[in-house]
């Protein structure tokens, strides 16, 4: 997608994706549509899904909306790899990565972790 940072998806994911856009191909009244998710009555106006559709949905099959989802996943990326990681995957500004961790005490962690592997190499060497 123009003008939108990259978005990293897991390979099971990119294989849904990859379906359902095939499915798509065989509708006939698919064609003429211009949104990703389109409606099985082609008398229906060719318009986005609503962004309250989406809530509804979201909290139907999961039991949380999708703001709680998405907070959520961010707070366990950035625990897991860092909150510069959601920067570079996600595009979020510094600031909005520094609310879901400290940037320093990451970077110190990686620092730490990077001095250890290249001792274990020079040790492993000698």
């Amino acid at each position: 997608m123009e003008g939108r940072p990259p978005v990293y998806l897991l390979a099971e994911d990119l294989r849904l994706l990859e379906q359902f856009l095939r499915k798509r191909k065989e509708l006939p009244y698919a064609q003429s549509r211009s949104y990703l998710f389109i409606n099985h009555t082609y008398r229906l106006a060719d318009e986005a899904v609503g962004s309250a559709y989406i809530c509804r949905k979201v909290q139907a099959f999961s039991g949380q909306t999708p703001t709680r989802l998405r907070i959520t996943c961010l707070a366990a990326l950035s625990a897991r790899y860092g909150p510069q990681y959601l920067v570079e995957a996600f595009g979020l500004s510094l600031t909005q990565a520094s609310r879901y961790g400290k940037m320093q005490e990451f970077l110190l962690e990686e620092e730490v972790k990077q001095q250890r592997e290249a001792f274990l190499e020079l040790s492993r060497r000698l």
